[in-house]
């Protein structure tokens, strides 16, 4: 995530579109990273046997964030333009970053069930 806030603040400070095939080799790294770290994590906090469900769930929430964000970033595209939605996206990734890791970290922290019969 801290990677696509890089990029996405980066587009929207670019002041030649040159500078977009420079600025996009850091998609490559960060797709990947977030890829193997979202499959990671799904099957870290999966129940035992359920691995494979939250991989699939993983990939359904993913494709679908994929499909609204897609409707939403045309709309803002025509009323905000591309620098600033380049902002509001790095907003997100910003947000997205600061909300995973705070919940990781109360997670973490939080007392373990114990399981009793």
């Amino acid at each position: 995530m801290a990677r696509m806030l890089v990029r996405h603040f980066l587009l929207g400070m670019m002041q030649a579109p040159e500078w977009a095939v420079a600025i996009n080799l850091l998609n490559g790294p960060a797709y990947a990273f977030f890829w193997n770290s979202s499959v990671n994590y799904a099957s870290r906090v999966a129940p035992e046997g359920y691995a494979a469900t939250a991989q699939g769930l993983l990939i359904s929430t993913t494709s679908l964030a994929g499909m609204a964000s897609a409707l939403l970033t045309g709309w803002l595209f025509d009323q905000v333009g591309a620098t600033r939605l380049f902002f509001v996206m790095a907003f997100f990734c910003l947000t997205a970053f600061i909300l995973f890791g705070s919940g990781s970290r109360y997670l973490a922290r939080a007392p373990k069930e114990t399981a009793t019969e």
